[in-house]
């Protein structure tokens, strides 16, 4: 990242100490973010602390254990749990739902130690280079992505070649990471 500065190691070393604090507190604001698209609003447009639901289920198919959507459990498959995701704190969730929130913000957490604190996302290289490094580390961790039958090419790009909405959710977690740094 050339036009990011590079921190020192000491600088880094005293960075790092925080990890353990801030991963969290960035993982369950991401979680915030996405469950905040599903709030449920009273008659009067006021906010009820609810979200759309979105449960998931896990369940024992031909063997092997795996998490599906309620509407995609089979009849043969056994139920082990169940959770709804949406109306669940970061905090309380299983850890399965837990790791791509805890896997970002280590991802951002550590870009942020590496370059000694925040993104200026008003310059367009660090924007690029910010959201390259976002959006590799999910590609990573959710090679689904590539698959023929169920992938999603929309999202199986590099980053400078996304859309503009699939930019700003790799984005969001610079701009939430932001809001967070001291």
């Amino acid at each position: 990242m050339s036009e990011i500065t590079k921190t020192t190691n000491v600088e880094r070393e005293r960075s790092s100490e925080s990890r353990s604090d801030l991963v969290p507190k960035l993982a369950s604001a991401y979680h915030e973010n996405w469950r905040k698209n599903r709030a449920i609003n009273d008659e009067n447009g006021n906010p009820t602390g609810k979200f759309e639901p979105r449960i998931k289920v896990e369940v024992n198919r031909d063997g092997k254990t795996k998490w599906v959507d309620d509407d995609k459990v089979m009849p043969t498959d056994i139920e082990a749990s169940r959770i709804d995701i949406a109306n669940t704190n970061y905090e309380d969730l299983p850890a399965y739902w837990q790791a791509e929130n805890k896997a970002a913000a280590e991802t951002v957490h550590d870009m942020f130690t590496e370059i000694g604190g925040k993104v200026n996302l008003d310059d367009p290289k660090q924007y690029s280079d910010a959201g390259t490094i976002v959006h590799e580390a999910w590609l990573k961790r959710n090679n689904w992505v590539y698959h023929p039958e169920y992938g999603n090419p929309d999202q199986a790009k590099p980053f400078d070649e996304l859309s503009q909405e699939l930019k700003d959710e790799d984005i969001r977690h610079i701009e939430i990471a932001n809001s967070m740094w001291e």
